[in-house]
């Protein structure tokens, strides 16, 4: 009998297993935007993704959200799971925060969580607001595990290319009057981690994949 309990544990715990358990998928596009362009691309289910220019044409902000929102709805589900939520934004491709135009399109990796139901964004946005603004240390910390149990996708931004002028403010001129450059194009690619059952639009490309581990949001910023 013990030798067929561990022989069964095992099986659960090896890489067969984890193959039927149910899948992900990723989701891939590519996109390009310079001076003052835009770029908006569906990725399924009623939601877009988007490329915005921000702070006077001296780069971009990407963001999540629905396809067609309502008037004054809430439509930065990348915000809502992604902190940091003071200071610059996780989607910022800009010189805010007195960055160099050169070090806002560096090569690393943007990685970023997005909320995937449309339904639960006032409970998400609650959630959110309850952390930002808590009545307390426990409350705070309530309300930041609240935020992980959310239907959420995982994405990854990478910059490919870009023209800029590069900036020459001293590393340490934060005065927002130095001369960060400016950010004139740049070339991205966007992966999207998503669950078997999100129906991807049309000219998304689509493959299987693993599932991320479902704590690792919580991991990540769960005290």
């Amino acid at each position: 009998m013990r030798t067929l309990l561990c022989a069964l544990m095992l099986l659960l715990l090896s890489p067969l297993a984890a193959v039927a358990a149910p899948g992900c998928q990723r989701l891939s596009f590519s996109g390009q935007v310079q001076g003052e362009q835009e770029f908006r691309q569906a990725i399924g289910m009623g939601l877009s993704f988007r490329m915005e220019v921000s702070n006077e044409q001296r780069g971009w902000s990407f963001e999540i959200g629905p396809t067609q929102p309502r008037l004054g709805e809430f439509d930065s589900y990348i915000y809502l799971l992604t902190p940091p939520w003071h200071g610059r934004p996780a989607t910022a491709i800009d010189t805010t925060y007195a960055v160099l135009a050169q070090d806002a399109v560096s090569r690393e990796p943007r990685r970023f969580w997005f909320l995937l139901r449309r339904t639960d964004m006032p409970a998400a946005r609650a959630a959110l607001e309850d952390y930002l603004w808590p009545s307390g240390n426990r409350a705070q910390k309530d309300a930041l595990r609240k935020l992980g149990t959310f239907a959420m996708g995982a994405g990854i931004l990478h910059v490919i290319d870009a023209d800029i002028e590069p900036g020459s403010a001293a590393p340490d001129d934060i005065s927002g009057e130095g001369d960060y450059g400016a950010i004139r194009r740049i070339a991205f690619k966007v992966e999207l981690t998503v669950p078997m059952d999100f129906r991807p639009a049309r000219k998304v490309k689509a493959a299987p994949v693993g599932c991320l581990d479902p704590t690792a949001w919580a991991s990540e910023w769960v005290p």
